[in-house]
C-alpha cells in the first residue's frame, strides 16, 4: 500500500494558538489557494515552456525531445488541461494526440479542481475534528502510541480517548 504525508507549517504565529492557526488562518489560506488554482497552473505551464525553449538552445541538450522533457518535469504537471496547454506552448504538433500517447505509454497522475475541492473539504473536516476534541473509540486490539500519538495494534484498556491525531487516509 502506498502512503504519503501531508504537512502544513506556519511561521510567525505571534499571539495565536495552534488551534486558531489551523481553524482560522489555514482555512483562509486554503480557500485563497483554491481560488487561484487555474492561474497557478497557467503560471507553471508558462515557466515550463520557457525552460523547454531554453533547453532547445543548449548544448548538450538536457533532453532529447518533448516526451523526455515531460518525464523530467512531470511533478510540475497536475491536470490534463495543463498538460495539453503546455504542449501547445512548447509548439508540439497535435497536443491532444501527444497527450493520449504519453498517458498510454508512461501514465501520469492528474486531477481536476473538483478533486482539489473534495480533498480540501476532507482535510478541513479532519482539522475541525482534531481541534474540537471529538471522541474516538478503539477496538480491543488497538492503543495510542505514547511516542507518536497514532493508533497502533496491540490491545489496550482505554477504549475512548480524545481525538489527538489526524486520520490517515488509505
Amino acid at each position: 500500500m502506498a502512503q504519503s504525508r501531508f504537512e502544513l507549517r506556519s511561521k510567525r504565529m505571534k499571539e495565536k494558538t495552534i488551534r486558531q492557526e489551523f481553524l482560522e488562518c489555514w482555512t483562509y489560506r486554503w480557500s485563497k489557494a483554491v481560488k487561484t488554482y487555474h492561474r497557478t497552473l497557467e503560471r507553471y505551464s508558462q515557466e515550463l515552456a520557457k525552460e523547454y525553449q531554453k533547453g532547445l538552445s543548449e548544448f548538450p541538450k538536457p533532453f532529447s525531445n518533448w516526451c523526455e522533457f515531460i518525464r523530467i518535469y512531470q511533478n510540475s504537471i497536475f491536470t490534463r488541461e495543463q498538460f495539453i496547454e503546455l504542449l501547445n506552448l512548447m509548439e508540439v504538433h497535435d497536443p491532444e494526440e501527444k497527450y493520449k500517447y504519453y498517458m498510454k505509454r508512461y501514465g501520469l497522475l492528474v486531477f481536476d479542481i473538483r478533486q482539489v475541492q473534495i480533498m480540501w473539504g476532507k482535510i478541513q473536516k479532519e482539522v475541525e475534528r482534531f481541534f474540537m476534541g471529538e471522541k474516538i473509540t478503539l477496538s480491543e486490539n488497538q492503543r495510542i502510541s505514547e511516542n507518536s500519538g497514532f493508533i497502533v495494534e496491540n490491545g489496550g484498556s482505554d477504549k475512548t480517548i480524545l481525538h489527538n491525531m489526524v486520520t490517515a487516509y488509505k
